[in-house]
């Protein structure tokens, strides 16, 4: 990012270039009642400088986020929008998944938001794989990037895919980074979800006092997404 300004015939001009994309925002100067543009000595000259520098820094803030998002492919914005209804409608979801093409997918992250965005809605329509070939992507990705919501959701699929192949000690583990890393996440039906597969194992194991822990946890959230009917499993 370069951001500059320059004086030319009673207007300052705010110059700002982020990876080659120029801007330039003209700004007239103030000007008294005597008609002597005001802050012509040294001391305001230099306030001025400041004020101007501080207004062309967050002009560049705005447009930094303006072209990050013009800049989301036609896939990508995709992939959110399948985020968006996935949940009410998984066979809709995994439909459209499907018939993306997967050589449209240029980053790591588009990558990733495919692979975690296809194993849940293979998991969604009953579909269960005991294999990573899926999932992967999200997998080591996610695993230093991404929000808590996409870590909570990695490890809690990575734990389901454990889980369909009968390695509940494996699954445990997922499910137990799943509730760490995705603690400032906002997805409370994961959050859910993941305490009740906890449960789940430690019924099999006849550990009650965890059970009991885990499934009041879970109750409350279903209770905030207003599941009753995934409460009454708890």
């Amino acid at each position: 990012v370069h951001l500059g300004f320059r004086r030319k015939r009673g207007w300052t001009i705010l110059v700002f270039n982020y990876n080659h994309y120029l801007r330039r925002w003209e700004m007239p100067d103030l000007v008294g009642h005597d008609g002597k543009r005001v802050g012509s000595d040294n001391k305001t000259d230099g306030m001025n400088r400041h004020i101007y520098r501080f207004i062309a820094a967050v002009l560049a803030a705005i447009t930094i986020v303006s072209c990050n998002d013009a800049r989301k492919s036609e896939t990508y914005r995709l992939l959110e929008d399948v985020d968006s209804y996935i949940e009410a409608r998984p066979d809709s979801a995994l439909a459209v998944l499907e018939n993306i093409d997967k050589d449209e997918l240029n980053t790591r992250e588009e990558k990733a938001k495919y692979a975690l965005l296809t194993s849940m809605a293979l998991d969604k329509n009953y579909i269960d794989r005991t294999d990573f070939e899926v999932l992967q992507p999200a997998i080591d990705y996610y695993e230093d990037h991404g929000s808590a919501t996409d870590k909570l959701r990695t490890f809690y699929y990575q734990g389901r895919i454990y889980q369909n192949g009968g390695d509940d000690e494996m699954a445990m583990e997922c499910f137990v980074r799943a509730v760490e890393e995705g603690e400032n996440s906002q997805d409370h039906l994961t959050k859910a979800r993941t305490l009740y597969a906890q449960g789940l194992i430690y019924s099999s194991l006849y550990d009650w006092e965890r059970l009991i822990d885990v499934s009041i946890k879970a109750e409350s959230l279903y209770k905030v997404c207003k599941k009753y009917s995934l409460q009454l499993n708890c």
